[in-house]
């Protein structure tokens, strides 16, 4: 009977969804069969997942109770069962006892917190439900579960769950978002961790957040949704001493994965002759991740620590240690005046290729006037370099730069505070160059290549270097390649950082950037003034197969030859994306809004005020579309920037304001 009844029921849905899917429901015929699949064949499935305890007297009758749930003790005629035997449930006839509006579902043991459901017309083993009644009798009461007719019930498995209790059932409303049950019960499965519901009981289906918004609607009756489990790994978290001399590493930890782990202080007192312990690092070198001790570590997988040993820097008499170990790594300790006799670290044919952290201390007073030299800052040459949170002091830098216009990308020259050239990788973040009002902070070149960071980049195109959170302020000077961070910049990144700056330079010259070939800027601005003749830029002179991607410019910019713009003087092969200007462009004829000549670019979403820019066309080329003038009154609220991005990048200032960068 149970096997000839549950294949006549299958035969029906399995013709429903043949239909479904002749309708094109393809999602839907899926989903019901997939629910009729683990009704009858998950044993952990919808009402076996109840534990309850077993009946007192295994052998004898019981009766099922059915009461009709509709506010009164209505009941219908009782079924008596066999304890070994299962029984097939009954079906109300909505058309005489639903109450308005409402459709019959199945019966359930507890009306008042449900948390499984049992279907009529369905064969179930109800002995271990069997309770006595107050005359001693033995029965399992059932009630009527109704929702309403646009409604289906939502219903959680235990999915092999060893221990706790399910949610209970919970009706989702048609047209209405419903809020997911949580965990509740404290569900727990041995050496997995509970990390939601899922459509499917292998976790390969739709995810769903416990606590989270389940807004589909369906003609089914019912969903079924499933305890996901994670399973739980061990990861070993090693300790290497990184060529200490004394004490000890500490003992391997365990990570358990999806958990984070407290990382272990130096308890060994691993010591290093002349260095001192800073933290750990995923790399030898020093120049992977760091972590301090005690840090919480997220990552899941085996992992080997490095002490993370670094070279002090307390006086000005320690860079001679930068200068005889030029791969080492390096801590600023305390702020430090430079002698007016310091000369750079490094040599034109060795570079510095070490890590160097500032720690926000500062250096003041550098103090480089040499003016016969190509190359000259702080560190002559950097090469796959780290430098980090440091910051300079009025510094002045004078030199000559590079007398050619030539390109060529082996000669090191270049004019900047942090470094007259890179090469090769590295990141630059966190640096600072300070204007004071008494004392300026200057860099000037009488040829090429002059920043107010670094002079010139050469990038490795494959792992370009990164110049970020960099915040630069004083005047810059040259005759070609001029710019506020860097003078020429090839495959470089540069992202959140700012200049406040006086650029100057016959040709190329930028707020950002003097020239770029194929880089990147995102999330950076400018103020100040830029002026020259030819490819003046509010954020870079001439750009090259690059992009700029949500940065502005507010900086005043002259010039009176070719290609004047206030974001870009002359592009080629490049893209903007939602970006925009708001200071003063004053030119040629070529002067434009946003930029002065553009040759097979692109624009898209950005803007440029032509109250403020003085200019009513934003683009001088071949394509001058994906730019649109505004002017400030215009700024009505942030439908006036589609698609930009109010919440993580950029903060609406009011009306009749600019945006700005949200960082």
């Amino acid at each position: 009977m149970a096997k000839k009844s549950k294949g006549l029921l299958f035969r029906l849905f399995f013709v429903l969804t043949i239909v479904l899917m002749i309708l094109g429901c393809d999602k839907l015929s899926d989903s019901l069969t997939n629910d009729l699949t683990d009704f009858w064949d998950d044993s952990s499935g919808i009402s076996d997942d109840l534990v309850e305890g077993q009946p007192d007297n295994p052998s004898g009758t019981y009766a099922i109770m059915y009461y009709l749930n509709t506010g009164t003790d209505e009941s219908i005629e009782p079924q008596n069962v066999k304890n070994d035997q299962p029984v097939m449930l009954r079906v109300l006839d909505e058309s005489t006892v639903a109450p308005p509006g409402k459709k019959f579902v199945g019966w359930v043991t507890d009306k008042n917190y449900p948390s499984s459901i049992y279907f009529g017309k369905q064969e179930y083993d109800l002995s271990k439900h069997i309770q006595k009644d107050q005359d001693g009798k033995r029965q399992v009461v059932l009630y009527a579960y109704w929702i309403n007719k646009n409604a289906f019930v939502v219903m959680y498995s235990r999915n092999s769950a060893t221990s706790g209790d399910l949610p209970v059932l919970q009706t989702k409303e048609g047209g209405e978002d419903l809020i997911l049950a949580r965990n509740v019960g404290s569900l727990v499965r041995e050496k997995y961790r509970f990390t939601g519901w899922n459509s499917n009981k292998d976790g390969q289906g739709t995810h769903y957040d416990e606590g989270g918004s389940y807004v589909k609607d369906s003609i089914l009756p019912f969903l079924q949704l499933y305890a996901e489990w994670t399973p739980i790994f061990l990861y070993p978290v090693s300790y290497h001493a990184n060529g200490a001399d004394s004490g000890n590493v500490p003992d391997e930890q365990q990570k358990t994965s999806g958990e984070s782990l407290t990382l272990s202080d130096n308890i060994g007192k691993l010591m290093k002759t002349g260095k001192v312990f800073v933290a750990w690092n995923t790399q030898s070198d020093g120049k992977g991740t760091s972590y301090r001790e005690g840090d919480e570590y997220t990552q899941d997988g085996p992992i080997m620590l490095y002490a993370e040993w670094w070279i002090p820097i307390i006086s000005a008499d320690d860079f001679q240690k930068m200068r005889d170990n030029l791969a080492e790594s390096f801590l600023l300790q305390n702020d430090i005046v430079l002698p007016d006799s310091f000369q750079p670290i490094g040599t034109g044919s060795m570079s510095f290729t070490g890590i160097f952290k500032g720690q926000g201390h500062s250096l003041s007073n550098l103090k480089l006037i040499q003016p016969n030299d190509e190359i000259l800052g702080f560190f002559l040459q950097l090469e796959n370099a780290n430098i980090s949170n440091l910051i300079f002091k009025k510094p002045e830098v004078q030199g000559k730069g590079s007398s050619t216009t030539t390109e060529n990308n082996s000669a090191a020259a270049g004019i900047g505070v942090l470094a007259g050239f890179m090469r090769g990788s590295g990141i630059i973040k966190g640096v600072k160059v300070i204007d004071e009002r008494v004392t300026k902070a200057t860099v000037k070149a009488t040829g090429r290549f002059a920043g107010l960071l670094i002079g010139r980049i050469e990038g490795d195109k494959n792992t370009p270097p990164i110049i970020e959170n960099c915040e630069l302020t004083g005047t810059v000077e040259g005759t070609y390649d001029v710019g506020g961070v860097l003078g020429f910049a090839r495959n470089t990144k540069i992202k959140e950082s700012k200049t406040a700056a006086k650029v100057k330079s016959v040709i190329n010259a930028g707020g950002l950037v003097g020239n770029q070939d194929n880089g990147n800027i995102s999330k950076s601005y400018v103020v100040g003034t830029v002026t020259g003749i030819s490819y003046i830029g509010g954020l870079v002179g001439l750009q090259t197969d690059s992009s700029i991607d949500e940065s502005y410019s507010i900086s005043t910019v002259t010039g009176s030859g070719n290609g004047i713009g206030g974001l870009v003087g002359k592009q080629t092969d490049c893209s903007i994306r939602q970006s925009y200007v708001a200071g003063q462009v004053t030119g040629s004829v070529t002067a434009k809004g946003l930029v002065g000549l553009q040759s097979r670019g692109g624009v898209q979403q950005s803007y440029f005020a032509s109250d403020i820019t003085k200019q009513t066309i934003g683009i001088g080329g071949d394509n001058a579309n994906g730019v649109t003038a505004y002017i400030s009154t215009d700024l009505t609220g942030t439908d006036k920037f589609t698609d930009w991005n109010f919440s993580d990048s950029w903060r609406w200032m009011g009306f009749g304001k600019w945006p700005i960068l949200n960082w």
